[in-house]
């Protein structure tokens, strides 16, 4: 069954080469050239995967998004003229779970709904199979791709629960950012790199205290991150 997959781009000329590149690779997709008509289609079809321009004539993209994130966990991928931090802090907090920045190469942006899609198709088949983690005050619950913080719910982004779950299925042991990226991004995630730092930060600012001074999702210096459980044992933490 082909893949439906919904364009939101104001640049004619724009979705049309990437119309064909994704037709190309087998996708059906449907295109909107304004968050009325997006927001239109979103809501009366189905669709696996959205890429999303956040500059369009009458809206913003990324408060588009997060209206679809609301309403359906399927991937979405942010595309933006403007590259700096703060930009790709706003869309991946609405729920963003890619970012490109505009000239969009065809050949990449096809490489990176084929990394979303297997990711999404990934956590189908895994629901059934995982049980709850339990680290401390931290509770994740695969299965329905929740988490929980001292019993209250953690509203995470798909990507983020995906590095937090890699995290804590390796609680107390470093994971090198390598892995992550490849795990959460997939084969072509060196092109990603950049937004595990942002996903980390976003991540800080969900569980920690003080997100400035992190004292569970913790940096390994010139390697990776470690996730902390709170029990020495587990973190293999030695108290003299």
């Amino acid at each position: 069954m082909s893949t439906r997959i919904l364009l939101i781009d104001d640049d004619e000329l724009l979705s049309r080469a990437l119309t064909a590149r994704l037709t190309a690779d087998g996708h059906k997709v449907a295109t909107a050239g304004t968050v009325h008509d997006a927001q239109a289609l979103f809501e009366s079809e189905a669709f696996d995967l959205v890429i999303h321009d956040v500059n369009l004539p009458d809206g913003d993209g990324v408060t588009s998004c997060k209206k679809m994130r609301a309403r359906s966990d399927i991937p979405i991928l942010m595309l933006t003229v403007r590259g700096h931090t703060p930009d790709k802090l706003r869309a991946l907090d609405a729920g963003a779970d890619d970012y490109l920045v505009k000239p969009v190469d065809p050949d990449e942006l096809a490489a990176r709904v084929r990394a979303q899609l297997r990711r999404a198709g990934g956590l189908m088949k895994s629901k059934d199979s995982s049980g709850a983690i339990e680290l401390g005050r931290l509770v994740l619950d695969p299965t329905r791709r929740d988490a929980f913080l001292d019993g209250k719910p953690v509203e995470l982004t798909r990507t983020e629960f995906e590095v937090l779950h890699l995290l804590a299925r390796s609680a107390g042991k470093a994971v090198s950012k390598e892995a992550l990226v490849e795990r959460v991004w997939g084969e072509d995630g060196h092109a990603s790199e950049k937004l595990l730092p942002v996903t980390i930060h976003r991540l800080r600012s969900k569980i920690e205290l003080d997100p400035g001074e992190p004292e569970r999702l913790v940096t390994v210096r010139g390697y990776g991150y470690r996730l902390l459980s709170g029990d020495p044992a587990v973190d293999g933490i030695v108290k003299g």
